[in-house]
């Protein structure tokens, strides 16, 4: 490994005798893990070898060599998450019972917001936000595949929520940075390192938590985390931050000793921070901070929002994610008290012919962010085309749908034939309807029953091309 001079000049200052333990890290594989949906799956059931737990996640697991997770039907029905394991400390930083409304401000690929979603009650909102569209595409899928209901992703840029004041009773911002943290993993991320890019990115993660500022509510929570060691963009920009906003005050927290995570006193504060190296934790590199806006928690009025964002330009418009009808819509033949968990008829609502079940946290969220551009909102039930209602793909691999649904268990190779879209044979017996596929008793997406053919319904856009 290859590592820039000036990479090396600057690490040996800050790790002084440990720089060879550092470097000799720096060899090693990269290691993997994952952490399982606990709504879905049964760890002891998944497909492939698991070590040892993370010790600060119950659902988090070590694997001795990374497999062709392309291959597994679970990871495409969401029912564990790759994830580096140091990130996942960032669920022990919450207190998940003060937040009612949750901006993961740059959210993309979703690692984060799906540990959030496994953290927080149900009854909190949690807007997903990526800039980059692609990737916010991919944010949009990926929280498709976890399926929780509470959630929102927007594809903004974080100067957009400014005109939000006071929504957010927590801002997670994992910014982007120069990537240090991911030289062993990522062997791009050391051609593309240079100080000059540490620079931009310290300059970029300011601007980023300046932009986020007015959006966070007084005595909300602001956590602030990078993967990489640089000072510049860690202490150095959470340092920065405090001095331009007099309000904000350090949060810490001491987590223990044997989890490997070295704390980082930031303006005379002990345990501040925490930075991740290799040689201490296993896993990559990753820094985070929590932070707190001074005073007592107050609660925005929808008429008061409505009014700070009347000068968005109203991007939340388009008829599938645009306003909704405020009847409800029922579709008759689908048996909605047998299909979803916990039914609510006030939460489905119809916008042209897409119908979606809106909790009331949810849809009282969106009135106050309607100059927002809103990609994916709530449960996206299905599509009316003509007399037929078609359930969507996030129904079925949704937290709220019912075990009553019915639907069979899939072998692994057929399992992986509907996953690339191939055509089944039908031996399930029946004649008509829609049934779920299943891989060990864990929903893949929808198959209709026509007479002896079964029409696989997995989206074309999300199927196994190389295996």
């Amino acid at each position: 490994m290859n590592l820039p001079v000036a990479f090396l000049s600057r690490i040996s200052t800050q790790l002084g005798i440990e720089t060879e333990a550092f470097l000799q890290a720096l060899k090693a594989e990269p290691v993997t893990s994952v952490r399982f949906h606990a709504l879905k799956a049964n760890p002891e059931n998944a497909d492939f070898v698991k070590g040892e737990k993370v010790e600060w996640n119950p659902n988090g697991y070590y694997l001795p060599e990374r497999p062709s997770f392309t291959a597994d039907p679970w990871f495409h029905a969401g029912a564990y998450y790759v994830q580096e394991a140091s990130s996942m400390i960032t669920a022990l930083f919450l207190e998940p019972e003060r937040y009612d409304c949750v901006l993961d401000a740059c959210a993309a690929p979703g690692g984060k917001t799906t540990l959030l979603l496994d953290t927080l009650p149900e009854s909190t909102v949690l807007i997903a936000n990526e800039v980059i569209k692609s990737r916010a595409g991919i944010l949009a899928e990926n929280l498709t595949r976890w399926g929780n209901p509470n959630v929102i992703v927007t594809n903004n840029d974080p100067q957009d929520f400014s005109r939000l004041s006071g929504l957010f009773d927590l801002i997670l911002t994992d910014a982007p940075c120069s990537g240090e943290g991911m030289f062993r993993k990522d062997k791009d991320s050391i051609k593309e390192w240079s100080p000059e890019n540490v620079a931009i990115c310290s300059a970029r993660q300011r601007r980023i938590l300046n932009d986020l500022y007015p959006a966070l509510n007084s005595g909300g929570h602001l956590i602030y985390s990078t993967c990489t060691y640089s000072p510049e963009e860690n202490t150095q920009s959470v340092t920065l931050f405090l001095e331009e906003h007099p309000d904000m005050e350090l949060y810490p927290l001491v987590l223990p000793r044997e989890y490997g995570m070295l704390p980082v006193k930031i303006a005379g504060v002990e345990n501040a921070a925490y930075q991740c190296f290799p040689h201490h934790c296993r896993g990559e590199g990753f820094f985070i901070c929590r932070l707190r806006k001074k005073g007592e928690k107050t609660e925005v009025s929808e008429v008061e929002s409505r009014e700070k964002n009347s000068g968005g330009k109203g991007k939340n418009k388009d008829k599938k994610f645009g306003n909704f009808e405020k009847n409800t819509f029922q579709v008759t033949e689908f048996p909605w008290e047998k299909w979803i968990n916990h039914f609510n008829p006030r939460c489905i609502k119809s916008a042209d012919e897409y119908v979606f079940y809106l909790l009331p946290q949810v849809e009282a969220v969106l009135a106050r962010i309607i100059s927002l551009r809103v990609i994916k909102k709530g449960l996206l039930l299905g599509k009316i085309q003509g007399k037929d209602f078609i359930p969507s793909h996030e129904l079925a691999l949704s937290t709220l749908i019912s075990p009553e649904v019915p639907g069979i268990n899939l072998p692994c190779k057929t399992a992986i034939q509907y996953l690339m879209k191939s055509d089944l044979d039908n031996e399930t017996g029946l004649e008509k309807g829609w049934i779920l596929a299943k891989y060990k008793d864990v929903n893949l997406g929808w198959i209709k029953i026509a007479g002896n053919r079964l029409k696989n319904h997995f989206p074309i856009h999300w199927r196994i091309r190389n295996l």
